[in-house]
């Protein structure tokens, strides 16, 4: 079995990294929280992969 899903993180103050993931079809999915005090929030980005059924002959 093979990847099914991946996830892009970015700092939500970098709109470049967010206009990049969604033209290569990273939908966002989520705002994050900062982590720390001095952290931006985040984006999470997820791009789910069709699962391909096994060619049974």
């Amino acid at each position: 079995m093979g990847l099914s899903r991946l996830e892009l993180l970015h700092n939500a103050a970098n709109p470049a990294s967010c206009r990049i993931a969604e033209k290569t079809g990273f939908a966002l999915e989520s705002v994050l929280p900062p982590r720390t005090a001095y952290e931006a929030e985040g984006h999470l980005h997820a791009r789910e992969i069709p699962v391909r059924e096994p060619d049974v002959r």
